[in-house]
Parts: C-alpha cells; structure tokens; sequence
C-alpha cells in the first residue's frame, strides 16, 4: 500500500505524517552491496592487462558473485509488508553491456519479479524513496538522495546483518508512533547521512600533484594534501590500480562533491574531510 500523501504545506515543511500501514521504499544498490565487483575488477584487471577499463569486459557483469548474506536480507527485507523494495543501481557507461547484464544478474540470482524492480540511474538523487543502503555516500547523487543512507561496509553498517537490525529498529518506532514525522523518525534512527546539497565535506575543487597527490579545497574553505601513492601501489587497490598510470591518474575531477576519475572510480569525501580538518592531509 502506498504512502498517503500530505498535504501541500506539510511536504514543503519536511512534515509527512505517516500512518500505520505506510510503506518505507527501501533502495538497495548493486556494485558492492548484494554483488562484489571489486573481485571481478581485479580479476578483469590481471587477465586483460591491455584493456584500459576493465569493468567494459562483456560478461563481467553478469557473472559476479554474491556478496555474503545478501540473498537472505534481500528475501527478509521482501517479505515485510512494510517495505516497498526496489535495486538502484548506476551503470557503467564504458560498458553498453552493463545495462542488461545487470538485469540478467539480478533475475539469475533472485527472480524475475525483482527483476522488474531494477532501476538503472547515474544519480540516485533523482529517485525518491526512504532509504537508500549503498557502499558509497557520494558520487552518484547519494548525498542528495532524499531519504536516509545506510553506509554498507562502513563501521556502523559493515554487513548485512546490521543494516537488517537498523530497519527493524527503524520499523519498531514507527509501528509505536504512528503519529510521528518522518524527520521525527530519522532522528531517532540517527541516520548516517544527513543529506545536504552544500555539505561543508563535499569537494570544491582538486588538483593534480607530484608523486599520486591530490590537492583538494572543500566547501567549507577547508584544503589539504591527499597522498594516493600508499593505495594505488598496493595489493588491495582494487579499481585504484588503474590509476597507476600517471595520465588516468591526471584525469581526476570533482563530480558531485567528490574526486572522480574515468571509469567510476572515486573518493568518499567525509572522510578525507576530517582527516584534513584534523592533520592537513589524508592518506587513504
């Protein structure tokens, strides 16, 4: 059953009450969160040393393996009448493919039904729903999803099992106060994104240096040195690896509040504020 709509001012105000029967629409991304990508990149990336963005390998993304406990969260999640879920994924737009095969993984791996629920979006900020359970919080419209992002592999959500618990909480509270508001509801929570269009953590600008280091100045005036040489070099770089090539590395930018480079590579930006806040640079 859908949400009741409220009434014209309310909705300005952030006020919409929310009955007892209400639908939370739950989004949930691919890349990371229910399939691991980053294994089949690094795969891609040593059995095709030739190709310059591996994630454009035809069948790579129709063949990735499942992110543990994410079959049996999405079956509980389902399975709640409370909940409208629904998978937003961004394409890859170096792969033309991608568009399809995501939706032939996700029937493969669940059904048809869930299938028709696949929503293929570069910025997720265009989607409007309750909560979005994403592996980043920036770089395809995350930080200005409407609703509450749950942080999947962060500390506070570093598995399924804890974004599980944090909805059933968040359900809990709203069966016992059905007349509360949706902000009302969030705070409780205490949600792990607070959406902002200009978050004083989102990335002004950025600048190429020496050695794999980035220049960046937030919005808050804040500015300090990324050091990238440590990650790019290492044996978990993952999609990083590929910036070990000084040009791809020279093709950095910022895109929506975060350092990006080709190939949906990017930077999570609260991060990397406070540690400059805090000592003049980051290292991730």
């Amino acid at each position: 059953m859908k949400p009741k709509l409220p009434p014209d001012g309310e909705a300005k105000q952030g006020r919409r009450p929310r009955p007892a029967d209400a639908q939370l629409r739950v989004f949930i991304d691919m890349d990371g969160v229910l399939c691991d990508i980053a294994a089949a990149y690094q795969q891609a990336a040593r059995t095709h040393p030739d190709v310059a963005f591996p994630q454009s390998i035809p069948g790579l993304f129709a063949s990735l393996r499942v992110i543990p406990g994410a079959i049996e969260a999405v079956a509980e999640l389902r399975s709640n009448p409370r909940l409208d879920v629904w998978i937003l994924s961004a394409p890859s737009t170096r792969n033309p493919a991608c568009y399809s095969e995501k939706r032939i993984w996700v029937e493969k791996v669940f059904d048809y039904p869930l299938a028709k629920r696949l929503i293929l979006a570069s910025d997720k900020s265009l989607l409007r729903g309750d909560v979005l359970i994403d592996d980043n919080i920036s770089g395809k419209g995350q930080d200005r999803f409407e609703g509450e992002v749950l942080h999947f592999g962060s500390s506070r959500f570093p598995t399924w099992a804890s974004v599980l618990e944090h909805l059933r909480r968040r359900l809990r509270f709203l069966s016992a106060d059905t007349g509360a508001t949706e902000r009302e509801a969030e705070d409780h929570t205490a949600p792990v994104v607070a959406t902002r269009p200009a978050a004083a953590w989102r990335v002004r600008s950025v600048e190429v240096l020496p050695d794999y280091c980035l220049r960046v100045v937030f919005n808050d005036g804040t500015a300090g040195v990324v050091r990238m040489k440590r990650l790019i070099h290492s044996d978990s770089a993952g999609i990083f690896s590929a910036l070990s090539d000084p040009a791809r590395f020279g093709d950095v930018h910022v895109e929506l509040g975060a350092v990006s480079w080709p190939g949906d590579i990017d930077l999570a930006p609260d991060a990397m504020h406070a540690a400059i806040a805090s000592s003049g640079e980051w290292i991730p």
